[in-house]
């Protein structure tokens, strides 16, 4: 019996835990296809807002300000 190499195994359990494909990316495209979902690592964190830059909370008009 082979021994696999101890890099391959620390990826194998690193994919296990994150519950991601393991393999290529041909291979992770063809079970997206096929489950009609991301089986990979996605970026981390939240979603950035598509109007960037547009907040309400720091123009002056809308603090509501009394005048001095």
């Amino acid at each position: 019996m082979d021994t696999v190499n101890p890099e391959d195994l620390e990826a194998i359990r690193l994919h296990l835990s994150r519950q991601h494909a393991y393999g290529s990316d041909r291979f992770r495209q063809a079970i997206e296809a096929q489950l009609g979902r991301i089986v990979g690592p996605q970026k981390i964190g939240r979603p950035r807002k598509e109007n960037r830059g547009q907040s309400r909370l720091l123009k002056p008009a809308n603090l509501n300000l009394p005048d001095l």
